[in-house]
């Protein structure tokens, strides 16, 4: 699929997304008597909220000249780096719930390809457990088979979830959490079938916009044609960086992401960058 080809999908899908939202708000205009258009308008832009979500695989450390990226294992792979990312959009019934729609997709190189993920539909709830120091996130999402790759490999449907907690301990800098993830390919005949993925975290915060982050992430894998209790463990490696909040919706996160896998070395590291924006 081109570069044009994939563009024209993220437009249909920008469009269809904001129809459905202004459809399901008419509707709720309607039932509840509004007559003022401005004040409707209003009310619907105070509680939509935009996001964008973005992961970059980075170059080897000992081959940062190197136009590709790295494995599971930190070797340097025939792989161009990539932008992971995701957009999407959501509709919050109050500070807590919502129903949304996410559009992953993936840049190549120097943006030299583009491919479209899996499309899908969120159900959030921000503040699960809350307090002053602790907060639980939860969600559900649906995905559908969109993408060549998920067709080609016979899955049907992707149910996924990525709560995550976090904890800041009283009179103190330090922040604990952890970032999960669990997600179902149903019906994928090859490959990955199943994904668990945690990655707890301490974090220092040394002002207001900048902290130091210790992250440790783990995936292991269950795939296709092998026994329901045959998980691989897929990745290991730790990830000590910056995280930078430009404003207060805007973040962004460089890090060094070391292998452990195996022995610790040099030829087993690689850079990477988290970038978060929400509107």
């Amino acid at each position: 699929m081109s570069l044009r080809d994939n563009r024209f999908i993220l437009v249909c899908f920008i469009i269809a997304l904001f129809a459905f939202f202004s459809v399901a708000h008419a509707e709720e205009s309607a039932s509840s008597g509004t007559n003022t258009a401005n004040s409707s308008k209003s009310d619907f832009l105070d509680h939509m909220h935009a996001n964008f979500f973005a992961t970059l695989h980075g170059p080897a450390l000992n081959h940062l000249d190197a136009a590709e990226t790295v494995d599971q294992n930190g070797k340097l792979a025939k792989s161009p780096m990539y932008l992971d990312s995701e957009a999407g959009a959501t509709y919050m019934f109050d500070k807590n719930l919502g129903v949304g729609a996410v559009l992953p997709f993936y840049l190549y190189g120097r943006g030299e390809k583009a491919q479209i993920g899996d499309a899908g539909i969120k159900f959030v709830s921000k503040k699960t457990v809350s307090d002053s120091n602790f907060n639980l996130y939860t969600n559900f999402i649906l995905q559908f088979s969109t993408s060549d790759y998920s067709k080609n490999r016979g899955q049907e449907i992707a149910f996924k979830t990525t709560p995550n907690v976090r904890y800041t301990l009283q009179g103190t800098r330090y922040t604990v959490g952890a970032w999960t993830e669990a997600k179902s390919y149903y019906g994928a005949k090859s490959g990955k079938v199943f994904k668990l993925y945690a990655a707890p975290y301490i974090n220092y915060q040394l002002n207001p916009s900048l902290s130091l982050n210790l992250e440790y992430e783990m995936e292991a894998d269950h795939f296709a044609k092998t026994s329901a209790s045959d998980f691989q463990m897929y990745q290991n490696d730790l990830l000590p960086g910056v995280v930078w909040m430009i404003t207060p919706t805007v973040m962004f996160n460089p890090y060094l992401q070391i292998f452990t896998a195996n022995k610790l070395s040099s030829d087993r590291m690689a850079l990477g960058a988290l970038f978060s924006a929400s509107i």
